[in-house]
């Protein structure tokens, strides 16, 4: 399996699902994958929220280094991102196992991870209280 664009990627691999037919699990994967997406990116406007503050620091050893430079951080997230796809679709094309579950383990994991990331930046010390605010605005509702 190449991992470059030719037709290995992650839009092939939702073409297929939606080719194999409008089964569930087909438009699983697919929600799970846009959303594995979209986690990401907005897990880094709220980290570079974090940074630009200066209420945050990133954590993860491997991306602190990356994250001082947005072209390179930007680049190493999202390739990351991108790799576990990989590996989710590699799961689901090469053993009888799902990649169903690790996928929606990865996408709770990655949306509490944004959740506290948001309590962080908002300095808000109780979540009832910040609840009812906006995230990253402090607007009330």
């Amino acid at each position: 399996m190449a991992w470059g664009w030719s037709g290995s990627g992650v839009v092939p691999a939702m073409r297929r699902y939606l080719n194999a037919g409008l089964d569930l699990r087909g438009w699983a994967m697919i929600v799970l994958m846009a959303a594995w997406m979209l986690l990401n990116v907005f897990d880094l406007l709220i980290t570079y929220d974090g940074l630009a503050t200066g209420v945050a620091y990133e954590a993860n050893r491997f991306l602190s280094r990356a994250i001082s430079i947005p072209a390179v951080g930007v680049t190493v997230k999202l390739s990351l991102a991108y790799a576990v796809l990989k590996l989710v679709e590699r799961i689901e094309a090469r053993t009888p196992y799902s990649g169903l579950a690790p996928l929606l383990a990865a996408n709770v994991y990655l949306s509490w991870a944004c959740l506290h990331n948001l309590h962080v930046i908002s300095g808000v010390q109780d979540w009832s209280h910040f609840l009812r605010y906006y995230p990253l605005t402090g607007l009330p509702r």
